[in-house]
């Protein structure tokens, strides 16, 4: 599949889900939102097949925890357990995508100074303090759980970061803007559900 192709047809169903979760539709919803992330794996997976790597295969893996998690996360108003299911499915996604860009760092002869460390690592660091400060008092007992996943996912963005001059200034960006996002996305989750649910939180999450 085209590259074309594929943003003509994700732009679709991403288009499709947000307007599902507008109006809350929400049998459709579970059908729309896991192909989302599927139709993301089917097309990563046949742009890297013909040449695996400890990148692909990691990137691979972790989105299709990513997809375990999109699922039980849809599920916790029939079964809370599912909230803390979906979110092991996405530690397990977080530390297979820190491990792919440690593998693109390590890989990389290039050396980044301190100082350019430190400049990509402490906004990420900040975000995720102050949310976690934001919402700590209203964790009791998810209070342990969320810290993990929170560490998780702030080693994620911060390893991210961390690619800058160990590959292109194009696939950094790219990769460095996902996972703040996927920063921001979780932070909504976690304040819809610990500290003040809103409407339409499903859409910002999305």
């Amino acid at each position: 599949m085209e590259k074309s192709t594929f943003n003509k047809f994700f732009l679709a169903l991403l288009s499709l889900e947000l307007v599902l979760e507008f109006i809350h539709l929400q049998w459709a919803i579970f059908i729309v939102k896991p192909a989302v992330t599927s139709f993301i794996i089917y097309y990563f997976y046949n742009q890297t097949k013909e040449k695996p790597s400890v990148f692909s295969k990691s990137i691979l893996i972790g989105l299709v925890a990513s997809l375990g998690g999109d699922i039980f996360l849809m599920f916790p108003k029939f079964n809370p357990n599912f909230f803390l299911v979906g979110l092991v499915s996405f530690l397990i996604a977080h530390l297979f995508y820190i491990r792919a860009y440690f593998q693109n760092i390590k890989s990389s002869a290039v050396s980044n100074s301190f100082s350019v460390k430190l400049m990509v690592a402490n906004p990420i660091v900040l975000m995720s303090l102050s949310m976690y400060a934001l919402m700590k008092n209203d964790l009791h007992d998810m209070k342990i759980p969320v810290l993990f996943y929170m560490t998780a996912i702030t080693a994620m963005g911060v390893m991210a970061g961390l690619r800058i001059n160990h590959t292109s200034a194009s696939s950094w960006k790219k990769v460095l803007g996902g996972a703040i996002l996927f920063l921001m996305s979780d932070s909504i989750i976690a304040l819809n559900k610990f500290v003040h649910p809103f409407e339409y939180s499903n859409l910002a999450i999305m």
